[in-house]
Order: C-alpha cells, then sequence, then structure tokens
C-alpha cells in the first residue's frame, strides 16, 4: 500500500484539481511502476470492464498502473481523480478478502463524493473462489 500512496502522492502533485490534461498522465514516470493508461470518465454513465455499468458519475480522471515495488510483483491498481470539486483527501477503498480485483463501484463512490480514490487487486489476480486459488493445491 506504501507504493500505491506514493503513485497517488505523485498524481495529485502532478494534477491540479482541473486535471486539463489527464490523459497525458499516462506518460507521468514512476519509480516503483507504470501508468499503463489514463482517460477521462463520465459525467453519466461508464461501463466498467467486468461489464458493471456505473451511473451519475462525475467528469473523473481514470488512471490505470501497474505497481512493482518489489521483484516479481505485479499489483494492478486504479486511481481516480474527480475532474472538478475535489475535496483535497484520498479515499483508498478496500476490495476485500484475498483481493484479485479492481472494484470499481467502490472508487465511483469515493469520485461522487469529491475524493480522489485509489482500489488496487492486492497484487492477487486473478483470484477464483472464497481462497483466491489459483488451481489444484499440489502437495510436496
Amino acid at each position: 500500500m506504501i507504493g500505491l500512496t506514493l503513485v497517488v502522492t505523485t498524481l495529485l502533485l502532478s494534477a491540479p484539481d482541473q486535471l486539463p490534461g489527464c490523459e497525458g498522465l499516462a506518460a507521468l514516470p514512476l519509480d516503483c511502476g507504470t501508468v499503463t493508461g489514463s482517460e477521462v470518465i463520465g459525467p453519466g454513465e461508464w461501463k466498467a470492464p467486468d461489464g458493471e455499468l456505473l451511473t451519475d458519475l462525475p467528469a473523473t480522471c481514470r488512471v490505470t498502473l501497474r505497481l512493482q515495488p518489489g521483484a516479481g510483483s505485479s499489483i494492478q491498481a486504479e486511481v481516480w481523480l474527480p475532474r472538478k470539486r475535489w475535496n483535497g483527501r484520498l479515499l483508498g477503498t478496500g476490495n476485500g478478502s484475498y483481493g484479485g480485483v479492481i472494484v470499481h463501484d467502490a472508487l465511483a463512490d469515493g469520485v461522487v463524493r469529491g475524493f480522489a480514490t485509489a482500489n488496487d487487486d492486492m497484487g492477487t489476480a486473478p483470484a477464483a473462489g472464497p481462497t483466491a486459488s489459483r488451481g489444484p493445491r499440489s502437495t510436496p
């Protein structure tokens, strides 16, 4: 989570409240990972990658990241930044259990309330089932 906090801080310091260059954040260099994309979503509806339809979104800058704070790590994360009326605060949202997914409705809820909002898959994607197993467990 420290790596994600540093990334969000970098994004917030690099992008003022109005975020005129949201798409340009994709070129932002990071020490602990890569910005994989940035786009403006909203206002209105947005269809998440999992097919969930989110409604009543304010204009938002969606930044997708691949974080690698340590050797062999790969954490997918998203930071959503409200384009107007940012309340000056960051909301880090969870995803429950073993993670494995980005929770887009939590991101949407945060930006609706004016927060810069972050969520990540805890580096456990793809989660499968309640134990987040990747298949049958082998025994030594």
